[in-house]
């Protein structure tokens, strides 16, 4: 359970990723991570100057090599786009992908969240934070 401390003017947002870490051929020197789900939450303690907070983008990402440094295959099609996110609703990742080898291939392996924030004057942003699995 979370004890939250309400402070007007703030916006949170919390993410949860569930992976599964192994390391290949036994070796704690290469670690292997694969996605199984994710969730992204958020609590309001403000209104102005905001004119709303739209759902989220999650762009999941577990690209990396499948095996270990003598054998780099490297699997690139392992992205996945989920547009328009409920909060605090948990997505499955697929489960057909491999797992990957968390730290040989440049990139993110996890998910990378878009938040449109509109403001009260009309204008937009985006909130944008990479949750990485390690």
């Amino acid at each position: 359970m979370r004890d939250l401390v309400q402070i007007n003017g703030y916006i949170t947002f919390t993410s949860t990723l569930n992976y599964n870490r192994s390391y290949y051929n036994g070796s704690y020197d290469y670690v292997l991570v694969k996605l199984i789900s994710f969730k992204l939450e958020r609590e309001i303690y403000t209104s102005a100057p905001f004119d709303g907070f739209r759902r989220a983008t999650a762009l999941v990402s577990q690209v990396g090599t499948i095996g270990g440094p003598g054998n780099p295959a490297v699997l690139n099609n392992q992205l996945k786009t989920y547009s328009n996110i409920s909060y605090g609703t948990l997505y499955a990742a697929p489960s057909e992908w491999l797992a990957v080898l968390s730290d040989y291939v440049e990139g993110f392996k996890g998910v990378k969240y878009s938040i449109p924030i509109i403001y009260a004057n009309g204008t937009t942003s985006t909130c944008t934070y990479i949750h990485s699995m390690r």
